[in-house]
């Protein structure tokens, strides 16, 4: 009875909390960053950090039109997609990276960018780190999800306020290759037919 009884108390406080396995997307203090790390090519290079109270501080170094940091803040409803978009991507079973052989890549092709998505609440933290670079293997699927997050959240904070629009022939926002494509085996040479003998004369 002594054990029910607390049980009973717990549920009436919010000590709760602590025996459950709460996500960290639920947190009231949750802060998001988003940083996109240099290329070869034309990419733009910022980092976008996402408050509790909903304000967001924009950060460029390259390819933007913004010079140094500048601050905007968004809707509620904005945040909660933002939520939404974690949720759906499934961000906290990912892995912690996606850049080697090592992390499952099948293929790493180098000077692609990299995306880089952090959350946390002050005592914990989950931080992906996913180059563009990564192809295929057991990283495909997670690979997709990233990038379409990735694409999600520049979208939801209207990242182009202070990128601008990509100049002509780049590739912006970067795509990761899809999963379905991953599984399309290149056709690695033809196949011969034996020479016809010559016909007697």
């Amino acid at each position: 009875m002594k054990f029910f009884g607390v049980i009973v108390a717990c549920l009436s406080t919010s000590a709760c909390a602590s025996l459950g396995s709460r996500s960290l997307i639920d947190s009231p203090q949750l802060t998001l960053t988003l940083e996109r790390a240099e290329c070869m090519i034309e990419c733009p290079v910022y980092t976008l950090k996402v408050f509790p109270d909903r304000d967001v501080l924009f950060s460029g170094t390259r390819w933007d039109h913004t010079q140094g940091e500048d601050v905007h803040s968004i809707s509620e409803e904005q945040h909660k997609q933002i939520l939404v978009s974690l949720r759906n991507a499934s961000f906290e079973k990912l892995k912690d990276r996606y850049i080697s052989a090592e992390d499952g890549c099948s293929e790493v092709w180098t000077d692609h960018p990299s995306l880089i998505i952090t959350i946390s609440d002050g005592s914990k933290q989950k931080r992906v780190e996913f180059n563009y670079g990564c192809q295929c293997g057991s990283t495909a699927e997670d690979a997709e999800r990233i990038s379409v997050l990735g694409q999600e959240i520049d979208s939801i904070l209207n990242s182009e306020r202070w990128i601008g629009s990509p100049p002509a022939g780049s590739q912006f926002p970067p795509r990761a290759r899809s999963a379905d494509s991953c599984r399309i085996r290149p056709m690695i040479g033809f196949t011969l037919r034996p020479p016809l003998e010559n016909a007697a004369s």
